[in-house]
C-alpha cells in the first residue's frame, strides 16, 4: 500500500514537471535552422569556440564548414579583466572580480546579421591569500575556466531565446 502510494506520488511529480517545461540543464531547443551552424574566430578566442562547439555537440546538432552553413557564429573576443575589491591593513590586494566577456555575431547563409554583437559577461569574486600565492594562481585560473564554461551554456540559452522568438 504505502509503495504504491509513493509511485503513484512519483509518477505525480515527474508529470508536474513535464507540464512546466522542466529539462535538464544543458539541454537546449534551438530552431531547425541551426541544424547545420559553424562557428569561428578571428581573435584569441579559440577555447571559446571549442566550449561553443561542444555545446553544440551536446545537443545533437551539426557542425560544417563555413560554405554548407544555414547559421555562421562568430566569436568576436573574449576579454578578461581583473579588479581590486578590497586590501588588507598593509595596502596589498586580498579580494579581486574575476570578469569574463565574451562576444558573438550571428549571422545566416547570406551573411544577412541576425544577432549583432551580443555580449555575455560573467564574473566572480576571488580571495587572494599572500601566504599561498601558487595555490591561487590555480585557483584563479580555475575559476576563469568555469567562467568560460557558464559563458558557453549562456550563450546556447541565447541561441535559444532568439529561436523562440521566430
Amino acid at each position: 500500500m504505502k509503495s504504491t502510494f509513493q509511485v503513484i506520488l512519483a509518477l505525480a511529480l515527474i508529470s508536474l514537471l513535464a507540464a512546466c517545461g522542466f529539462q535538464p540543464a544543458g539541454k537546449v531547443n534551438l530552431d531547425s535552422k541551426f541544424a547545420s551552424t559553424h562557428i569561428y574566430t578571428l581573435s584569441n578566442a579559440t577555447v571559446m569556440v571549442d566550449l561553443i562547439e561542444r555545446q553544440f555537440q551536446e545537443n545533437d546538432f551539426l557542425l560544417v564548414d563555413q560554405a554548407e552553413a544555414m547559421i555562421v557564429i562568430n566569436v568576436l573576443n573574449e576579454k578578461t579583466r581583473k579588479r581590486i575589491l578590497s586590501v588588507d591593513s598593509d595596502g596589498k590586494a586580498r579580494m579581486y572580480e574575476l570578469e569574463l566577456t565574451v562576444s558573438i555575431a550571428i549571422k545566416d547563409a547570406t551573411g544577412e546579421s541576425l544577432l549583432p554583437n551580443q555580449e555575455i559577461q560573467v564574473s566572480r569574486e576571488f580571495l587572494f591569500d599572500v601566504n599561498s600565492v601558487l595555490g591561487k594562481s590555480n585557483e584563479e585560473q580555475a575559476i576563469y575556466t568555469e567562467m568560460q564554461n557558464d559563458a558557453a551554456r549562456l550563450i546556447m540559452n541565447r541561441l535559444q531565446a532568439f529561436s523562440s522568438t521566430d
